[in-house]
Parts: C-alpha cells; sequence; structure tokens
C-alpha cells in the first residue's frame, strides 16, 4: 500500500504510518495462521505474535479488545533483552496504541534501528513498562517473516453496520474513500500543535484511491459536509450514507485549516480493493 508522506511531519509518519483504526473483532479460528514477508530493512524486536481477540480480553485481564499477544521471543533479540515474555500483551508502543499485528509490526519496521522505545504491557492482568532498543533487519534473515493471525488483518472499518449488508463483499472491500484513520488523542494533537481540537488523524492514502493526492498522512480531518468529525465511525457514517459525488473535507494540515473535495465513486463503480473507508 502506498502512502503519500509529507516531509514536514517525516517523524511523525515514520511512528504512525502504518497505525490502524479500530478493529472488528474476529471470530474466526486460530488453527491456521499467514506468514507474511516484509521489506527488508527497518526495526527489528524479534517476536511473534497474533491479535487480540474478545474471547482474551477476560483471559488475560484487558480493559478492551486491542493490542497483539506475544507467542514468542527469539533469543538475545531486542525484545528478549527488554524482557518481553511469551503472553504478555502489548498495548502500547511508544505512546501509540496497538490495535493489530499488522499495525504493530510497521510500527517496528518504520522505527530507525537503534531507537529506544518503551512497550506498554499487561502480563497476568498487570500492566508494566518495558524499554527495548530496536535494531536492524536483516536482509537475509527469517526475522523478515512474521507469523500472524488471523488471515483477514486488512479489513480494519466495517460499514455494515450503518446499513450495508454484510453478505456483499464486494461492496465490503471497495475503498469508498480510500484512508486508514486513528482517533486524534490528545496526545496526537498536541504533537500536531493543535491541543484541545476533535477530529480524526490520517495515517495512510491508498494509492489510485479518491483521497490520493487529497489526503495525506498527517492531515487531521475535522468536518465533512459541514458536519463536525469526532471519531472514525463519523466520517465511516456519513461515507456510507453517500451514493457518490463530492465529499467537501476540512482538514488541518501544518497547523492551518484547509479544504479538500474528493469525489467519491458512484455506488456501482468500482475504484478498486484496498481500505474500507
Amino acid at each position: 500500500m502506498s502512502v503519500l508522506i509529507r516531509s514536514g511531519l517525516s517523524l511523525l509518519a515514520a511512528l504512525i504510518l502504518f497505525a490502524a483504526a479500530s478493529p472488528q473483532s474476529y471470530a474466526q479460528t486460530r488453527s491456521y495462521s499467514q506468514v507474511f514477508q516484509l521489506d527488508t530493512g527497518g526495526g527489528y524486536l524479534g517476536i511473534q505474535m497474533e491479535d487480540v481477540t474478545a474471547d482474551d480480553v477476560n483471559k488475560h485481564k484487558l480493559k478492551s479488545e486491542k493490542g497483539v499477544i506475544v507467542r514468542s521471543v527469539r533469543r538475545g533479540s531486542p525484545a528478549a533483552e527488554a524482557g518481553l515474555q511469551e503472553d504478555d500483551v502489548i498495548v502500547e508502543y511508544s505512546g501509540f496504541q496497538v490495535w493489530s499485528s499488522t499495525q504493530f509490526s510497521r510500527l517496528v519496521r518504520e522505527t530507525p534501528p537503534g531507537r529506544k522505545v518503551e512497550l506498554a504491557i499487561v502480563r497476568g492482568g498487570e500492566p508494566l513498562t518495558l524499554t527495548a532498543r530496536v535494531e536492524g533487519r536483516s536482509a537475509s534473515s527469517d526475522d523478515n517473516r512474521i507469523e500472524v493471525f488471523p488471515r483477514d488483518l486488512f479489513r480494519q472499518f466495517e460499514l455494515a453496520p450503518f446499513g450495508r449488508s454484510r453478505s456483499d463483499d464486494r461492496d465490503e472491500e471497495r475503498p469508498r474513500l480510500g484512508v486508514t484513520l486513528q482517533p486524534l488523542t490528545e496526545q496526537f494533537a498536541d504533537y500536531l500543535g493543535i491541543p484541545g481540537r476533535e477530529g480524526v488523524l490520517v495515517v495512510a492514502v491508498t494509492k489510485g484511491s479518491p483521497s490520493d493526492g487529497k489526503l495525506a498522512a498527517g492531515d487531521v480531518i475535522v468536518s465533512a459536509d459541514g458536519r463536525n468529525i469526532r471519531n472514525p465511525e463519523d466520517l465511516m457514517r456519513l461515507v456510507s450514507r453517500k451514493s457518490g459525488g463530492d465529499l467537501v473535507i476540512k482538514i488541518i494540515r501544518d497547523k492551518k485549516e484547509l479544504s479538500v473535495t474528493v469525489r467519491l465513486p458512484a455506488s456501482g463503480d468500482d475504484p478498486g480493493r484496498g481500505i474500507k473507508l
């Protein structure tokens, strides 16, 4: 997935480039796994992991259905040196909420080798904070293969609750807008120099989508079609109810308010597969 990154927010983009919005619950079995190939280079911790599901919340005494469960730690790896253990649940990475294995692995990969990061974890129901020094990923190493569960990790937004049939897989996977969003936390707002503002943070833009060339990673969406956007669900609801046409979006970019117009495809058009918002 190609992502637009503005040079003025390179550090921010490196940390949040592939952060995901609220994940759906997975009722699928864990009797299988998928191993996917990461690009060589970038940061490395040395763990295998899987997504937290609804069943794990009580089992691990978690506050919510988010985070990744550590299933193995490679001996001598940065994770092992930091004290990370099997069955630990990682809920934050350097202050960023962890939603999925895909998001977490990409955050690690985008971290410069040698940088220290704080890992907020839950171990046996108790919160702990560990510090790890990220190492470089070897091009010839098996470390470029990350095992994740379950298969369908890229379905980050569900439009079905707002009127779309869940049985229509073709519509469900169509990128109406072509962005990945994350709630605008107080930490993000302060970092971007817009404290006290409500909105959603754009962390990725799908190449070739309606938003390509209009929105960019690091933009904060504060309204759409004149309606305030407080969380990703607000925008999901608005987009899912439009049959097509122009969507006027007010954003904050580099501490300045701008308006951009994105033309949404009609319900019968198919601009390609990708992020579903």
